[in-house]
């Protein structure tokens, strides 16, 4: 599941367990153990990527490390992450 999040033209694409680990951009067909249908799995990560990049929506992503806030970016069927900046 992820949810969508739009406010004055702004998106915030919360991708919740759909994406475990800023590995699963470069593999999108990477299963954990506890994913049952491992096509349905990778169908939903592209999905959501595409839209991600697409759409130019910030992500929050809270299994990827602090702040777990950025943008996805695509070339072709490879998404990179681009995290936020913190000034601590």
């Amino acid at each position: 599941m992820a949810v969508s999040i739009n406010s004055g033209g702004d998106q915030l694409l919360c991708v919740s367990d759909t994406i475990l680990h800023p590995i699963h951009l470069e593999y999108p067909g990477w299963c954990a153990a506890v994913d049952i249908d491992a096509a349905q799995v990778e169908a939903s990560r592209k999905e959501i990527l595409d839209k991600a990049s697409t759409e130019e929506a910030m992500v929050m992503a809270f299994h990827f490390p602090f702040p777990g806030l950025g943008y996805i970016t695509s070339k072709k069927d490879v998404w990179k992450w681009q995290p936020i900046e913190i000034n601590q």
